[in-house]
């Protein structure tokens, strides 16, 4: 062990070290590293496994996997991470342990670990479709739509009859803004399971985008006559049949939706909406402040409770709207617009003048705004020249 003598830092006898934990801590990385040299000079190599070895391994693996996913399905990530993390350990060739762990990891929102965990389970097997498929849904998660759909691309190489790596490839060009191919995967992935119910849902979606509303309409109702229960597509229903004109069947869509799910924001707004646009003010303004109840941040409802309540005469607090919204969203050409309209109405035209120009700033194509900020300028000209006999 002469060689192990110097490895303190303070190269001092082991009864002068006034911090005990960290020398034992020098000495363990000491011993470590001599025992790399040692090897790494010598002709040692480790024993191999047998059979019956590997196959324990293997067996407590395993066995650990399956408690690991018990745990998942209870919504227990923390403690399954740990479990995934022992079944690596004791076989770090387990392409499942690393895909599995990682799942839990991303289901932990641990995103950057996740990958990792993606990755080396596709260096031990490269043609491991589910681990492809997984890397592009963390990816996605993260934002690199790109690279997200690489992976998908690659898990479909593998596997061509793979529906749900066909429909997240299609949501990810989706959110790239490429209808047309994001089509072509949800039909794919139909095709390969013609009751997916989000597929229809998420084809439908695109098909809105393109305004084809009939067959938008078609695929809604299909997801529907799959899960009738699903609120999402209740409510994208009633998003196109509101598009259509059809209001009364569009705000049963969204009623619906919101028996599924009451605390579904998006359909309280749209409902919202609806009711304002057909003039029943006192309940599309209950509407908003339901939406705002689950999400105070939600600056468009902010803006149209403004509405709502100046068309009913209250002006000071649509006005608090129209502030509020800006407070969250200060980049709200409408909410700028409409708080400019409602200073002018309370005769604050400067404080008007300077809101109408920053939607003008905000939208310069916008001839409803330039038209609103010539008015309001206008109207104080006139007001300065009778003020002062001009």
């Amino acid at each position: 062990m002469d060689e192990l003598s110097p490895l303190p830092k303070n190269r001092k006898p082991i009864k002068s070290w006034n911090d005990r934990d960290e020398a034992f801590v020098e000495v363990v990385k000491g011993i470590r590293e001599e025992v790399k040299r040692l090897v790494a000079n010598s002709n040692y190599s480790p024993p191999k496994q047998t059979p019956q070895e590997l196959d324990e391994r293997q067996y407590q693996a395993t066995n650990l996997i399956n408690e690991a996913d018990r745990l998942g399905e209870d919504k227990n990530f923390e403690e399954a991470v740990l479990k995934y993390k022992a079944a690596v350990r004791v076989d770090p060739n387990s392409v499942y342990a690393h895909n599995k762990l990682g799942n839990a990891l991303k289901n932990q929102g641990k995103l950057d670990e996740a990958i990792a965990s993606y990755q080396k389970a596709l260096q031990i097997d490269p043609n491991f479709a589910f681990a492809h498929y997984n890397l592009g849904i963390a990816l996605k998660n993260q934002g690199k739509l790109d690279e997200a759909i690489a992976s998908y691309q690659k898990a479909l190489q593998i596997d061509p009859n793979d529906a749900d790596a066909h429909y997240s490839l299609g949501l990810a060009l989706y959110n790239q803004g490429k209808l047309d191919e994001a089509i072509a995967c949800y039909q794919k992935a139909l095709q390969i399971d013609p009751n997916y119910a989000y597929a229809h849902n998420n084809l439908g979606n695109a098909l809105s985008d393109q305004v084809k509303l009939d067959e938008a309409i078609a695929s809604f109702q299909k997801a529907l006559q799959i899960d009738p229960n699903f609120a999402l597509a209740h409510y994208n229903l009633g998003i196109a049949l509101e598009k259509q004109g059809k209001l009364s069947e569009a705000i049963a869509c969204y009623q619906k939706a919101l028996n599924l799910d009451p605390n579904f924001v998006n359909p309280h707004y749209n409902l919202g909406n609806v009711l304002k646009n057909q003039g029943k003010l006192d309940d599309a303004i209950a509407c908003y402040q339901k939406a705002l109840q689950i999400d105070p941040n939600l600056a468009i409802a902010h803006n149209n409770l403004g509405i709502a309540l100046e068309k009913q005469g209250k002006l000071s607090e649509a006005i608090a709207c129209y502030q509020k919204a800006l407070q969250i969203d200060p980049n709200n050409v409408d909410a700028h617009n409409n708080l400019g309209l409602a200073l002018k109405n309370q005769g604050k035209l400067d404080d008007a003048i300077a809101e109408l120009e920053i939607a003008v700033r905000l939208d310069p194509s916008s001839t409803l705004f330039r038209k609103n900020l010539e008015s309001v300028r206008n109207k104080k000209k006139g007001f300065l020249g009778r003020l002062f006999g001009g």
